[in-house]
């Protein structure tokens, strides 16, 4: 969590000092976000190329190669729920798709030359402002807690597969659901192992349970109590019943305009919900949501800023995305048509399903 605190103090820092030499404001949307575009493919993206290089393979390489990436990468889809082992079948299928849909040449060449066109674009954009050396560092911070926060990603999900396997051996011994055994602090599954621990703490979080962390210790909320302040995070006093949302424009993708159907997911497991080419609406991404954002024309979120995990994601794959709306899984619904204004950062409700 550090890292995202010191990522939003960074953002905030630097769009200030673009402001002073930046006025026109959709000048400004698509050059903050053009300055704070990750210069390193993120780890999905790295197992896209790898993939895209063994479909290039004969096929008697082929195969030993696809072995190899499956060990690499069986991980990749797991989340910080929970972990999910990704077999070979499920990449010879995803390279067999690859050998039908794409130019695979065309794809390497532009993922090859991917931080090279982003470094050039920066420094064209650096020498036009004359950005001082200040505000030099601090796109530089953005490129390296960029690929700071990608990395620890990407070791927090392998650390999770045996996190997973761990819970599933302690819920098969003491006859328990797995989700229960998640509930559980490491103290106390210690306690569980030992036959020392109250059981009736595992009902009690079982339908809904909050975890307060302050500077001098941690609590777990549980009953009407955790009810309470799970609806206070969910209400929205005031919504603006005009059919234009505003929100920060993150990556402008192909063009300024962009219109498609909406679908809202309140959570990864919907992820199947997404079709080429919706327009994916939700509170905010995460790793385990990367297979929708595949599909997806377009990305709109209610939380986030510049940085976060949808503007990084969008920018790498070239989508148009909106973030920090706040409101845009309240206003919008499932099958509205809507259009996104690269320029000014806004979602517009052209039509209304049903």
């Amino acid at each position: 969590m550090t890292v995202e605190l010191i990522i939003l103090a960074v953002e905030l820092w630097l769009s200030e000092k673009l402001k002073k030499v930046i006025d026109d404001e959709k000048k400004f949307n698509e050059i903050f976000a053009k300055l704070t575009t990750e210069i390193e493919l993120t780890f999905y993206r790295e197992e896209e190329k790898e993939l895209l290089e063994i479909a290039q393979m004969n096929e008697e390489k082929q195969e030993s190669a696809l072995k190899e990436h499956q060990q690499k990468f069986y991980w990749i889809f797991n989340s910080y729920l929970e972990g999910k082992i990704l077999g070979l079948a499920y990449f010879k299928n995803e390279l067999e798709k690859m050998k039908k849909g794409k130019d695979i040449d065309q794809i390497l060449s532009e993922m090859n030359t991917y931080t090279e066109k982003v470094m050039e674009e920066k420094k064209e954009f650096i020498e036009k402002l004359n950005l001082n050396e200040v505000t030099k560092t601090l796109i530089k911070l953005t490129e390296e807690f960029c690929i700071l926060q990608d990395r620890r990603k990407a070791y927090n999900f392998m650390a999770n597969h045996y996190l997973e396997l761990f819970a599933q051996e302690i819920a098969k011994r003491f006859n328990m659901d797995v989700y229960d055994v998640k509930t559980l602090l490491p103290e106390e599954v210690k306690q569980l192992i030992e036959d020392k621990l109250d059981k009736s703490i595992i009902q009690e979080r079982s339908p809904m349970f909050v975890i307060n962390i302050t500077k001098d210790d941690m609590k777990i909320i549980t009953g009407e109590e955790a009810k309470k302040i799970n609806s206070a995070y969910s209400v929205i006093k005031k919504i603006d019943q005009s059919r234009v949302i505003q929100g920060v424009l993150a990556s402008r993708g192909k063009s300024y305009y962009f219109r498609g159907v909406a679908k809202i997911l309140s959570s990864p497991k919907e992820v199947d919900k997404i079709n080429e080419g919706d327009i994916l609406i939700t509170k905010m991404t995460s790793p385990d949501y990367i297979i929708a954002m595949r599909k997806a024309g377009a990305i709109i979120t209610d939380e986030g800023g510049i940085l976060c995990h949808a503007a990084v994601v969008s920018r790498e794959l070239g989508i148009s995305c909106i973030v920090g709306t706040k409101i845009a899984t309240k206003m919008i619904k499932d099958g509205d048509v809507i259009e996104i204004h690269g320029g000014r950062g806004s979602v517009k409700i052209i039509e209304r399903k049903g």
